[in-house]
């Protein structure tokens, strides 16, 4: 619809039908990732309320999260309890195996149960998008988002403020908005985000 409008010509001519091409032009440049920070800032805010109370977001992310819990803690299990010591099976090895496994159980898992929920809920799934640029982007976007949530953490510790509770809720939740913005580039770069 915007780029209907934006690519009208101006011999209309009127000041009002002008005004409406440059706010169709300015919309299809956020939608688009182009223009202005402020509406494209605006966009991606309304679409992250609307996805972050979406079921189909929702649900996914909670199996997603348990299986991953689920991986890293039977995964750790293994390592500290095996009887040899060694740089994977202690410490930050065993953490780092432990996280990349999780992932990769949690990729799929978001991945799969995001699909389904989206064919089930009458929304069909992006026919734009195969398989496997639905694997990478939730890849890049759950990566992402624990980079940037172990990111905002260690900077709030490291201010080592004595603030109010409150206060590490916006860390986090900016840090999170921070990830999704840093996951949406990279998709851009890689050319998955289809326009």
């Amino acid at each position: 619809m915007y780029a209907s409008v934006g690519s009208l010509p101006d011999e209309a001519g009127t000041p009002a039908f002008v005004s409406l091409k440059r706010n169709a032009q300015r919309n299809l440049d956020a939608l688009i990732g182009r223009g202005a920070f402020g509406p494209r800032f605006e966009f991606l805010l309304r679409k992250f309320a609307q996805d972050a109370t979406d079921y189909r977001t929702i649900v996914p992310m909670l199996a997603a999260s348990a299986v991953s819990g689920l991986v890293k803690a039977g995964t750790l299990g293994r390592l500290l309890g095996s009887g040899s010591a060694s740089w994977y099976t202690r410490g930050l090895g065993a953490r780092g195996i432990a996280g990349g496994l999780a992932l990769a159980a949690e990729v799929p898992t978001f991945t799969l149960s995001a699909r389904a929920l989206r064919g089930i809920g009458g929304n069909a799934v992006n026919s734009e998008r195969t398989l496997g640029e639905d694997l990478l982007a939730a890849g890049l976007t759950l990566s992402c988002l624990k980079f940037s949530s172990y990111a905002g953490e260690a900077a709030f510790r490291r201010l080592n403020l004595a603030s109010p509770s409150y206060m590490n809720t916006f860390v986090s939740q900016g840090a999170a908005f921070g990830g999704l913005l840093g996951a949406q580039r990279l998709e851009e770069a890689l050319l998955l985000e289809h326009a």
